[in-house]
């Protein structure tokens, strides 16, 4: 089975020899300038909530601030174009292909002209760099590609949403109540320090997207403008070479670059998802479809159709970016009733005539309202979806959709059953 996760809280995971885990880890944004340090009361009943709630009340905060003003604690409110980590469980000297220094380290994309003119469709400023070590986030897709070649029978891909290096180090010194790395992967979390039996390895990652400002056409399903308006690249000499390296050009990071630096594309949700499923490069808003609109099957889809059983599990709604790049196919994030067809394996705009077979596991934390962040087409796609006339017909088609799966699960159970005479039956169970 593969899943695809979203979470914003810690994610536990009975793993086997057979298992291939990878966490990445995906920025809102980014704390910059000098760092400082806080006493810490190890007493205290929550002293990091009350600290976040004074630096939003107040605007500003003596600990740290996202973005490039040290006087503004809430600068950047997205994402950015800064390296991100990966942490990889089960893959440590699994074979070429799987192993994280398949791409990283010398093996690194961004070396190649090749390699950057495939991944980008052209060869974007200052990009190819000779001393890269970073891999580029469309190789998780290949990496579950090749685990499940290499016999694999479990692959999870786990995105934590709005925690970037920085973040992962200050949760680190709260729980250790010192201040114990200042680069590398580090220790203080349990998904630090967790070795997989001396499999986990640490390796980072370029999130740009192919491109932003594409204009698109949802009922149609095309792109007006490939291409759109910035492409996307990595100037390690403008962002750092490395998710703990202070960037020289920290505008450079939200394609606002200073004198001199090249303009890049920094990613949204739907474009870095659909790298890590779909393995390619695509315009910010769009889901597994490339630069011109084109549909790409995700690890999903080619695995399902080989007899893998497939899923998605999120703390946010299913029809969000994140999660429904695990499955479904949109020129627009913003599709959500459309997107969630697909991932239930009901007609849509995408699918018309030939439905998608379907995720056989989805599960979400159930919402009543809109995002409270929410652009307003957002909210006016929420509103509109939520007085759809196909709500009963969604509600049904889930029950389908659970009811079949209990079909295959009994169907299994049988079957294993009345060949279990004599043999052992492993267990694994995901929580």
């Amino acid at each position: 089975m593969t899943l695809f996760f979203k979470v914003k809280s810690v994610c536990v995971l009975l793993l086997t020899k057979t298992t291939l885990l990878m966490f990445a880890v995906a920025p809102l944004a980014i704390s910059h300038g000098e760092e400082k340090t806080a006493n810490i009361n190890a007493d205290a009943a929550d002293i990091p909530k009350q600290r976040q709630a004074d630096a939003i009340a107040e605007d500003k905060s003596p600990l740290g601030y996202w973005g490039q003003d040290p006087d503004k604690y809430t600068g950047w409110k997205s994402h950015s174009n800064r390296l991100i980590p990966v942490y990889a469980y089960g893959t440590r000297d699994a074979g070429a292909g799987v192993d994280v220094n398949s791409y990283f380290g010398d093996n690194s994309p961004y070396r190649s002209e090749q390699k950057v003119q495939n991944l980008y469709g052209n060869l974007p400023e200052k990009t190819v760099n000779p001393h890269a070590v970073w891999m580029d986030q469309t190789n998780l897709f290949d990496m579950q590609k090749a685990a499940a070649a290499a016999g694999k029978k479990y692959i999870f891909l786990v995105v934590f949403d709005g925690m970037d290096w920085q973040t992962i180090r200050a949760a680190a010194i709260w729980n250790q109540k010192k201040i114990s790395y200042t680069e590398g992967r580090g220790e203080g979390t349990h998904f630090q320090s967790y070795n997989a039996q001396n499999t986990a390895q640490f390796g980072f990652m370029v999130t740009s997207a192919h491109n932003e400002g594409s204009d698109v056409d949802v009922n149609s399903q095309t792109v007006k403008n490939p291409g759109g308006t910035i492409r996307g690249g990595y100037d390690a000499g403008s962002a750092g070479d490395s998710p703990w390296a202070v960037a020289p050009d920290s505008g450079y990071l939200i394609a606002q670059p200073g004198e001199g630096h090249p303009k890049h594309a920094y990613t949204d949700s739907s474009s870095s998802a659909t790298s890590m499923t779909a393995g390619i490069k695509t315009f910010n808003g769009g889901i597994n479809v490339d630069a011109v609109g084109g549909q790409v099957p995700t690890i999903a889809h080619l695995l399902q159709e080989q007899g893998w059983r497939v899923g998605a599990v999120s703390s946010v709604p299913i029809s969000h970016a994140t999660p429904a790049a695990a499955y479904a196919h949109n020129v627009s994030r913003d599709d959500y009733q459309d997107l969630t067809r697909d991932m239930l394996g009901l007609t849509s705009i995408s699918h018309p005539s030939t439905p998608l077979v379907g995720l056989d596991v989805l599960g979400a934390v159930r919402g009543r309202q809109p995002p409270a962040v929410a652009s307003e087409r957002q909210r006016k796609t929420f509103d509109e979806c939520g007085r759809c006339r196909h709500r009963t017909e969604l509600a049904r088609a889930v029950g389908v959709a659970v009811g079949r799966e209990h079909g295959r699960v009994a169907q299994a159970q049988q079957a294993r059953a009345e060949q279990a005479e004599g043999v052992v039956v492993e267990a694994h169970h995901v929580h």
